[in-house]
């Protein structure tokens, strides 16, 4: 190159360089001032109770301008995009740390929020540093704080007697304070009080650990490592997503090379709120747990909690949200579901119960146990809010208020005490396995098999009677069956006449029976979710109606297939207990009438006045199941459904509600299962020939419950003397039935079984002291209808019954005291007729007839003294003139009364016609019977005319 060429060049350079420098000189001074670097964040740690210390390296300014810095916070990772919404926690630091107060919602959320740095020269701005959430199990920087001689010591040696697993190290930082403190010594949460492990704290009840765990000093190591950060960053300070894990959670699941294999949490793969986290040990898989757990931890804790079908369950995680749902950016931060009904660590409840990590409350036990965790959402009080959309308060099907329904007068127990009622809401749902069950009222699925509650019953009857049978399901917790509590009802021992809590009898039939559990062809079934509800109801014994589906209910009130009806407020007539009885065996008119069942109510309410019935409707709210005989009488007497029917026991045989069957004294099936007593009458026992006598007109002094089962030893009569004998206290001019039916009485309509005839033999001590035995011989011409004779037995519905196209029995009658209105005419007006235009010979039909036929085979009058004319006095010589007035026993023969008797016996009745007052052997002292002893005055003539009672072989 030539010199000249060379000199050009230089020159060329010299000239660009002085424009450049008039033109920098040309600008303003601050045009090219720097902005600072970025800070980097050393340590974000928690230095005592409710404070953050955030430290950071300084960054540096290339003008040399001061620098301050600007503390930020956010619940998510800070950026340049999202720094408008974080809040400025510290402004215009001028050094390298802060301490700030932690938000009250981040100290909930054990310091899991953002903080971030930025610096400033006055002018210019740097850019946000990475973020970083408190954490002291990371790399940190800072020696002072945290570090691993923090829990490691360089050659082998640990702090006191600790290793690295003791959980004596983690409590050194989430613990080693005051049991009171809430915060442990630079951590978030005070996990020592939790366990209850200061000397002088109460025990948890429940606590998440195992044997195996103290043995092996793993309790916080199987499930947190305490490596991993929540938020990870490598020393340059980028985010590693990949390395960071929710609550440092992980579980063992399996092993590489000989050390354990983890399968961590982690906030970029959970999807399902991390109730895999607690399946993982809790799950079908039972791996897991074996890693830190006992042999039998699995079968200990339930086994599988349904890991296949939790999350389509009711209460999973598609519909219950975890604690902290709702956060900014929610989904970006992995949940344990598990926690919204259960703690982490312990809990002053059993199975870690604890309501969004509560389980204080102030019933029942003062936790949030058992009823109570339920009623946390199942109720129109519940402030609950994380759950799926369309959810709101009470939480239930039909939106009923349980907690409600279990405030009303009779309901299911909901505490699990260790003796007396035992139930609660987990013996019947198992929260893990049941689903919502669609629009049905009572649906299978929304339950779950007693004795089992990881099985879903066959049906809701099947589900009722997996209780009340006769041993109730005990509490078992294995891997395939779980009963979480005992069991447990009421002792009733000293009720005599409450039916039991067993009821699994219900479904047992045999041949051609059917009962309410399987009707008549045509008919309808009545089971437990008809007749009761499952919760709580205003009236005893959970008793609510439910129409069945396909019966509509006519007349007052006619709610739809399913409606629940045991609010007196909305159904006061069921506060008359027969009214539920009612839905089914109504007329079809005022009640409905279900298909095969008989009218009861027609009999039940007659035209003709309450004298003629039960009167089941006077008498609402009277009866009880704990009631003693005391309250049979007096101002409580009272005649419900259920003190004659058992609906569990009860069977229909033969078209018949009590007894078609004709010589018998056993009740019908219609009554089984109800209570009755058993008079003493000492020495009852008698045969066809001869009575001791000693007996005759004794009244039992003693009585014993029975149930009637179908027993050989069963009478219908024994359920009748419940309420009509000395059992109670009778009503004025009511005799005492139990001595009238004294088998051992010298005459007796037989409903006692004994099958031995008409007496005709009399042993008796008279009153000149002296025993004597006289002879009445039974007439030699019938006094029966057909089928019947002296031997025939007899029940109290053989009388006493409605057989006119409704319910047999007693309910009720257009005739006085129930008898059976085929017969009308009123027995203590009827009279012998003097001629044969009456067929059995006694004018109308009064009930006597029924049995009885005065006129034997041929036409002939059955014995001279119903023969003669004298006898037939018409309505002035009824047939009470010679005979008591209450023809159930009697202390004479053939239940021949004087005037002077007993008014409520006595043969008087009309014009003064009445026996001789001495027709005693104690009044005349006579040897033999004399035709005077059978005369009657009547207006001052002899009506006997002297003659003998030509049909009695004996002479007189």
């Amino acid at each position: 190159m030539s010199s000249a060429h060379h000199h050009s060049s230089i020159d060329a350079r010299y000239h660009l360089a002085a424009l450049a420098t008039l033109l920098v000189l040309a600008l303003p001074a601050t045009a090219f001032a720097a902005a600072p670097t970025t800070p980097l964040l050393a340590d974000v740690y928690v230095d005592g109770a409710g404070s953050v210390t955030v430290e950071w390296n300084a960054s540096t300014d290339a003008d040399g301008d001061p620098v301050t810095y600007t503390v930020y916070r956010l619940q998510q990772p800070v950026t340049a995009t999202n720094i408008g919404s974080a809040t400025a926690v510290a402004s215009s630091v001028p050094g390298t740390s802060a301490t700030v107060s932690a938000h009250a919602d981040e100290i909930a959320q054990s310091y899991v929020w953002f903080y971030a740095v930025r610096a400033s020269d006055g002018t210019n701005l740097s850019l946000v540093s990475k973020s970083m959430a408190p954490n002291l199990h990371g790399y940190r920087l800072s020696s002072a704080t945290v570090s691993c001689t923090r829990c490691h010591e360089v050659h082998g040696a640990y702090p006191a007697d600790w290793d690295y697993t003791y959980v004596d190290l983690c409590y050194s930082c989430h613990g080693a304070t005051s049991s009171a403190d809430a915060v442990g010594a630079k951590s978030s949460l005070n996990v020592q009080a939790e366990f209850g492990d200061y000397d002088g704290q109460t025990q948890p009840a429940s606590v998440h650990r195992s044997t195996k765990m103290e043995t092996d000093r793993t309790e916080c190591d199987a499930c947190h490592s305490a490596h991993r950060s929540p938020y990870y960053y490598d020393n340059s300070g980028n985010y590693v997503a990949a390395s960071s894990y929710r609550k440092m959670i992980r579980v063992q699941t399996g092993e590489d090379a000989g050390g354990p294999l983890y399968t961590y949490y982690s906030l970029n793969t959970d999807t399902a709120e991390n109730a895999a986290f607690c399946l993982a040990c809790h799950g079908a898989d039972a791996t897991p747990i074996g890693y830190v757990g006992d042999v039998d931890d699995y079968a200990g804790t339930g086994g599988d909690h349904n890991s296949a079908g939790y999350d389509a369950a009711a209460h999973g995680p598609s519909v219950v949200y975890s604690n902290d749902h709702g956060r900014t950016n929610a989904s970006e931060y992995p949940q344990v579901q598990c926690l919204a009904c259960h703690a982490k660590h312990a809990s002053a409840a059993d199975k870690l119960i604890a309501y969004r990590g509560d389980d204080t409350a102030t019933s029942p036990s003062g936790t949030y146990a058992e009823a109570e965790l339920c009623f946390a959402c199942h109720s129109s009080s519940s402030s609950e809010n994380k759950v799926a959309a369309s959810y709101a308060a009470p939480f239930s099907w039909n939106d009923r208020d349980v907690e409600a329904e279990f405030g009303r007068a009779s309901t299911h127990p909901v505490s699990s005490s260790a003796t007396g009622r035992s139930l609660t809401c987990a013996s019947c749902h198992n929260v893990h396995n049941v689903t919502e069950g669609g629009t049905a009222a009572w649906n299978v699925a929304r339950v779950s098999t007693p004795s089992n509650t990881k099985a879903t019953p066959a049906d809701m009857t099947a589900f009722c009677l997996g209780c009340h049978t006769t041993t109730p399901p005990s509490a078992t917790i294995a891997a395939d069956t779980l009963v979480p509590y005992r069991i447990g009802f009421s002792d009733q021992s000293a009720a005599p006449y409450f039916p039991g809590w067993d009821k699994s009898g219900f479904g047992s039939l045999g041949v051609g029976e059917t009962n309410h559990y399987t009707p008549a062809t045509g008919g309808q079934p009545a089971l437990c979710k008809n007749c009761h509800d499952p919760h709580g109801s205003d009236y005893e014994r959970l008793v609510a109606w439910s129409a069945p589906t396909g019966a509509e209910k006519v007349g007052v009130w006619t709610p739809n297939s399913g409606t629940r009806e045991n609010d007196s407020a909305t159904a006061a007539e069921l506060s008359a207990e027969e009214s539920l009885c009612y839905q089914c065996h109504g007329n079809g008119s005022a009640y409905p009438q279900a298909p095969g069942a008989a009218d009861v109510y027609t009999p039940a309410n007659p035209a003709s006045g309450s004298n003629n019935t039960h009167v089941m409707s006077d008498y609402s709210g009277r009866h009880s199941d704990t009631e003693l005989a005391a309250d049979l009488g007096g101002t409580n007497r009272h005649s419900e459904c259920v003190d004659c029917h058992d609906p569990h026991a009860a069977k229909r045989v033969g078209g018949t509600a009590t007894q078609d069957m004709l010589d018998t004294s056993a009740p019908g099936s219609a009554i089984y299962g109800a209570w009755g007593v058993v008079p003493d009458y000492s020495d009852p026992l008698r045969d066809g020939t001869s009575n001791p006598g000693t007996y005759n007109w004794t009244a039992p002094a003693t009585y014993t419950d029975v149930r009637l089962t179908g027993a050989s030893t069963d009478m219908e009569a024994h359920l009748c003397l419940k309420c009509h004998s000395g059992n109670t206290t009778q009503p004025a001019g009511q005799g005492d039935t139990a001595r009238e039916f004294n088998p051992s009485n010298f005459s007796v309509h037989n409903v006692l079984g004994q099958s031995v005839g008409a007496q005709e033999a009399f042993t008796y001590v008279a009153s000149d002291a002296n025993t004597y035995t006289d002879t009445w011989e039974f007439p030699s011409i019938g006094v029966f209808q057909a089928s019947y004779d002296q031997n025939t037995m007899l029940t109290c519905t053989s009388c006493h019954t409605n057989e006119s196209g409704n319910a047999k029995g007693p309910h009720g009658s257009t005739v006085q005291w129930l008898l059976d209105p085929a017969y009308p005419t009123d027995w203590k007006t009827s009279y012998l007729v003097v001629s044969k235009d009456d067929p059995d010979g006694m004018n109308g039909t009064p009930i006597c007839q029924k049995c009885h036929n005065l006129y034997g085979a041929g036409g002939v009058v059955s014995n001279s003294a119903h023969g003669r004319v004298s006898r037939h006095g018409g309505s002035t010589n009824p047939c009470i003139s010679c005979h008591i007035k209450v023809p159930h026993g009697w202390k004479r023969p053939r239940l021949l009364g004087y005037q002077s008797d007993d008014p409520a016996y006595a043969a008087t009745e009309l014009n003064e016609i009445r026996a001789n007052i001495s027709h005693t052997r104690d009044a005349n002292g006579s040897v033999g019977w004399a035709s005077g002893d059978c005369s009657t005055d009547y207006l001052g003539a002899s009506g006997c005319g002297g003659s003998t009672h030509s049909d009695i072989a004996v002479s007189w």
